[in-house]
């Protein structure tokens, strides 16, 4: 994964880009001012979480036992702004917080500013932790008293009824369209809220509510927006401004509020009609479908639930708690790059808040950055790969893992938590749950953190080795695959990194693609991307959309065993989870490109074939190697002997010189291998004539690779 995203602390992101000399105040080092921006005053704009401004939200700064007053949202646009920073008391990276006893919670991601004197003594904010940030920090926040604004009636609203609802689901009109607006979970298979029954209405497609509210800005270097998020989620619907919808949800709300939304984006309230389904779904009397395993991703509030069981906040598990827990030992784990701290340089800020009873694992603890090829360049040695299966071991016995463990995992990064979910299945621990769409809906539903470290005792899973070994495939396993019909290899890279445009990463300098694999994308930009899986607020797109992918990137998901792989292995760690939740065959090649490249194995870059010298860490175009001849080959006669010269031939190391009686029929027979570019033939018969050819090769982790032999040269011995 790019080493921008393992720093899922933004203050982490921030830091890296000022030492780089990129600052979020504009492109300039950290030395330098950019004129757009004032940094000796602070504004900060407070939003709730329908966006709207909030008027009357107070917050301070904090550091350590140190508070710093910021000032209240005082104005309609729920704007502070204090003109001129007091130095008094600041001191370095400080946390934005609401004043204790606040009636609102904070939704934003930690915000952290750096405060630093410039040469007339003056504070001024040396960075804030926002890639956008442009002299102002917004801060979203949840108001308990604020109203939804897509939740209010249109005023030409239409309801439809039960029998063209099932009309809907049983026709094949493209014209005609039945929308679920719950939540992806819902969708799935899991039964919230008044549905007594998981799943969603046959033929309905998801176009959940929650990805439009709660939409999460994309990284830049993505190159996507939230409206491209949801085109993508408006074409997966099949839905064009002709088309007569049907939104469905449980709750009077999620329907209203895609039908407002719809409308606000140019489709006609003539052509759309909502439904409560909840007496339909819970008659019986309708068809609902579900996916296989669509609890593999669980809703925010069964993960609250169960929290609140952890923690002693409450002695009763819901139905849908029940389900995953089933009288399993309870672990929560808090996944993210960085330790438990809020340290600047290391921290993931976990301290500072996660789910009530959650134990913090730091992604670098189950792949923990090492050099493993001593011989390639200082920059590129570093690699992340999955650690070893011992040491794997030993992390789920520090968490406090057994192999009958319910485990839910949650963090802010769904391809940290589902690369994590997908280790403890590797492991034997059946019982992984993965919280759906990171943190997003956690914070939207308003839930509160806790502060502090947790740890558990530690436990002993009694096993020393894998109990899933089929779970996560080795480099040697995915050769094999390459070479059986019954299995698909998938690379989810990016265009350029499949292009070998791109290595897509910082701290790796191969670029191409692995022989007989079949490029499917997770997305687009950069090595963390993975707009093709996911829905605006982080969860998983529909799962319809997602096999309609991977048909037309031929894809056979029904009939093949799928093998995921990206760079490093988190990419790929969501697709094979979903690929599960979906029911379908898969495994995780976990060490992906990098590990490939630098393990010596063969790629292809611009039609050539590459691969690095394990020896000298160098790349080697194979292809040039292969496609060269030895030239200027020249054969000098003596008595009863010959000498034999030829060019140097780039590439390569070693020669071998061949000669022969007579022209037709015989065989060639070796005269000497040598890395000289002379070579003395003797014990030739005396005025035979001699037919000589050269070749060269370089070995290449083992394999000998040859050029093309040279032209055929005659000499007569004397």
């Amino acid at each position: 994964m790019n080493r921008a995203i393992r720093s899922l602390s933004a203050w982490l992101l921030a830091l890296a880009m000022i030492v780089s000399g990129f600052s979020v105040f504009g492109s300039f080092g950290p030395a330098t001012a950019n004129a757009a921006v004032d940094n000796s005053k602070l504004v900060i704009k407070v939003t709730n979480q329908y966006d709207q401004p909030v008027k009357g939200a107070e917050f301070t700064f904090t550091s350590g036992n140190v508070k710093k007053p910021v000032g209240v949202a005082s104005d309609e646009h729920g704007i502070i702004e204090t003109s001129t920073l007091d130095q008094e008391d600041w001191m370095g990276p400080m946390n934005l917080e609401l004043v204790a006893g606040s009636p609102y919670t904070i939704l934003s991601e930690t915000i952290t500013v750096e405060f630093n004197t410039n040469d007339d003594n003056k504070t001024i904010i040396e960075y804030v932790n926002d890639d956008d940030y442009a002299g102002e920090i917004t801060v979203k926040v949840n108001d308990p008293n604020a109203v939804d604004p897509g939740t209010q009636k249109p005023e030409t609203s239409s309801t439809a009824t039960a029998d063209e609802v099932k009309a809907y689901m049983s026709d094949s009109d493209s014209s005609t369209v039945l929308m679920d607006a719950r939540s992806v979970n819902a969708y799935n298979g899991w039964a919230i809220g008044n549905a007594k029954r998981g799943g969603h209405l046959k033929n309905a497609v998801s176009f959940p509510a929650d990805a439009i509210r709660n939409a999460v800005t994309p990284n830049k270097k993505e190159g996507k927006t939230i409206e491209d998020y949801h085109k993508q989620m408006m074409d997966d619907a099949g839905i064009t401004k002709d088309s007569k919808i049907i939104i469905y949800d449980v709750n009077d709300s999620d329907a209203e509020y895609v039908y407002n939304w719809l409308k606000g984006q140019g489709y006609s309230e003539e052509n759309m009609k909502v439904f409560n389904g909840t007496d339909l779904i819970n008659s019986g009397k309708a068809k609902v479908v579900k996916y296989k395993n669509y609890d593999m991703y669980v809703p925010e509030d069964v993960v609250k639930n169960i929290s609140d069981n952890l923690t002693g906040k409450s002695d009763k598990y819901d139905r849908n708690a029940k389900h995953i827990v089933n009288g399993d030992d309870v672990v929560i784990l808090d996944v993210s790059w960085g330790d438990e701290t809020s340290d600047p340089n290391t921290g993931s800020g976990y301290d500072a808040g996660h789910i009530p009873g959650a134990v913090h694992v730091n992604t670098d603890e189950y792949e923990t950055p090492r050099v493993y090829v001593k011989t390639k360049p200082e920059k590129y040695r570093t690699e992340w790969r999955l650690n070893s299966d011992k040491e794997l071991i030993q992390l789920a016995e520090k968490k406090g893992i057994t192999l009958d463990s319910c485990v839910i995992i949650s963090g802010p990064e769904p391809m940290a938590t589902t690369r994590m979910a997908v280790i403890l299945k590797y492991l034997g621990v059946e019982n992984v749950h993965v919280m759906s769409n990171a943190m997003t809906g956690w914070n939207a539903a308003g839930y509160s953190m806790e502060k502090g470290i947790n740890t558990n005792k530690t436990t002993n899973l009694g096993i020393t080795k894998p109990q899933n070994p089929d779970v996560i495939d080795t480099i040697s396993e995915v050769r094999s695959e390459l070479k059986n019909s019954k299995y698909a290899v998938i690379d989810t890279r990016s265009k350029a990194e499949w292009d070998g445009k791109d290595t897509g990463y910082g701290y790796h300098d191969l670029a191409g693609r692995i022989p007989g694999t079949i490029y499917s994308n997770c997305g687009y930009g950069y090595s963390s991307s993975v707009f093709r899986y996911r829905n605006a607020d982080k969860s998983m797109r529909s799962g319809e959309a997602i096999k309609k992918m991977w048909k037309e990137d031929g894809i056979d998901y029904q009939n093949k065993h799928m093998v995921f792989f990206c760079g490093s292995g988190w990419r790929a760690a969501e697709t094979t989870w979903e690929a599960w939740l979906m029911g379908y065959d898969a495994s995780l090649y976990s060490d992906g490109w990098i590990g490939w490249s630098n393990g010596g194995y063969s790629y292809y870059r611009d039609g050539k074939t590459f691969a690095m010298d394990k020896k000298t860490g160098k790349e080697v175009n194979i292809s040039a190697i292969k496609a060269a001849k030895v030239s200027k080959v020249k054969a000098k006669a003596g008595k009863k002997k010959a000498t034999v010269t030829y060019g140097k031939t780039t590439g390569v190391t070693t020669y071998k010189v061949y000669y022969k009686l007579k022209k037709k029929g015989a065989k060639y027979k070796l005269a000497k291998t040598t890395t000289s570019r002379k070579v003395t033939i003797k014990k030739l018969k005396s005025k035979k004539t001699y037919y000589v050819k050269v070749r060269a090769y370089k070995n290449v982790n083992g394999t000998n690779v040859y050029t093309k032999y040279s032209k055929t040269v005659k000499v007569r011995a004397k």
